[in-house]
């Protein structure tokens, strides 16, 4: 009974949080953090898998910056969102049209972790400029109103504001959606990415124009023998094949591997690029997914 009691305790403060929040800024579009992937993600530290989607539970017009499916581009623009410096985070939320920010520090490791966010938030933000706030009855959940910072930048300068907001919406983004799986923490896992023998990524443009990219990463692999590599998408004109591994089946692998940098001009829309691999006749994987070689240190840029 006691731990049914808690339960009902818990979906009770809970639904006043987000009533007061709800109160406070009817309809917001509230950027979530800590960033979780959504589905099937572990919920870091003390913070269920799904506790983000509160917001759309608990209240009638607000909405999450939660929910994007894993590897499509609306995730790629949360994630890329949530791992910024605080200072170009806040500026991006703001310019990519949140009006609200909801800081829920039981995602942190420590209670202290959590505050200290809240801190950042607001140390990046004019001290003239109040951010009204609402806290949650544990005291590790809080919710930032934007809107008071937004509505300052729009009147300080409105040109620099619609120009961050368009490079919000412009934005093209890589999408790892097949092959390429990371083991590396949050925000980091490009700095290495396993790959199996057919993979595949997206590079989505959402604009109405062509835009220049630079992708740039080093191709490597632990096994010995020659691992031939083939990139192919004719709709940003990228063909590509090199080997990696050893200079041939009977000699020791090479160690480096191969850095490639691509520059594509991209047109607007989705567009795959299909990379394979051919392994040595005798090469078997040490895992149970067809993993031949890996990426390492990607980068992803646009070309000014």
């Amino acid at each position: 009974m006691k731990i049914t009691e808690g339960y009902a305790a818990r979906f009770r403060a809970d639904r006043d949080f987000f009533a007061r929040v709800e109160a406070q800024a009817p309809g917001a579009r509230v950027f979530c953090i800590p960033y979780v992937p959504f589905p099937e993600a572990p919920g870091p530290h003390g913070m269920g898998t799904y506790e983000h989607a509160r917001v759309y539970l608990l209240s009638d017009t607000l909405v999450a910056g939660y929910g994007a499916i894993k590897f499509r581009e609306a995730d790629e623009w949360l994630r890329s969102l949530a791992f910024e410096p605080p200072a170009t985070r806040v500026r991006r939320m703001m310019a990519s049209g949140f009006d609200g920010v909801l800081v829920d520090g039981r995602g942190f490791l420590t209670a202290e972790a959590g505050n200290r966010v809240v801190r950042e938030i607001r140390a990046s933000i004019p001290e003239r400029v109040a951010l009204p706030q609402v806290i949650h009855a544990d005291g590790r959940q809080v919710y930032l109103d934007l809107r008071p910072y937004r509505e300052f930048e729009q009147a300080r300068d409105p040109a620099a504001f619609e120009r961050d907001a368009r490079a919000e919406r412009e934005r093209v983004w890589l999408c790892w959606i097949r092959g390429f799986p990371s083991t590396g923490p949050l925000g980091y896992e490009n700095n290495h990415r396993w790959a199996y023998r057919s993979a595949a990524f997206q590079l989505v443009n959402p604009s109405d124009r062509d835009q220049v990219y630079e992708l740039a990463a080093t191709f490597d692999t632990d096994a010995g023998g020659v691992f031939h590599i083939d990139l192919s998408c004719p709709t940003v004109n990228l063909h590509d094949s090199f080997d990696i591994g050893a200079v041939s089946d009977e000699e020791p692998r090479r160690p480096g591997g191969q850095r490639k940098v691509y520059r594509m001009t991209i047109p607007p829309g989705r567009h795959t690029v299909r990379v394979n691999c051919t392994p040595p006749p005798k090469f078997i994987s040490g895992d149970s997914r067809p993993i031949c070689y890996y990426l390492q240190d990607v980068g992803f840029y646009p070309v000014r």
